[in-house]
């Protein structure tokens, strides 16, 4: 998947390199104490994605390494981005990118 076949990818990899300058965003983000995040498994288009953003946010993949595993999984790390990003996007890409676990938040 490379992000530029996306509508809205200038938006997203803007979005992508925003959130990585702040570690708070992950780590203030409210969670339900019933959901466990650390079995949050990514869709191939989300796994796709993610490679994708990471290449063209490093940023983002240093804050991954830096917070994960010490803070939370990278399960966790992914379901909070992707729910993050979920209202950047138009509707084909975030259906695209969305599993049922992430549309409950």
């Amino acid at each position: 998947m490379k992000l530029r076949g996306w509508m809205g990818c200038n938006e997203v990899l803007t979005f992508a390199r925003n959130i990585a300058m702040h570690p708070e965003t992950w780590l203030d983000f409210p969670l339900a104490d019933d959901e466990d995040s650390d079995d949050f498994d990514l869709s191939d288009a989300q796994e796709e994605h993610a490679l994708a953003v990471e290449r063209l946010a490093p940023r983002l993949a240093a804050l991954r390494i830096e917070i994960c595993p010490g803070y939370m999984s990278e399960g966790c790390f992914w379901k909070i981005y992707f729910v993050l990003l979920h209202s950047r996007l138009n509707k084909h890409d975030a259906e695209l990118l969305l599993t049922p676990r992430v549309r409950l938040r």
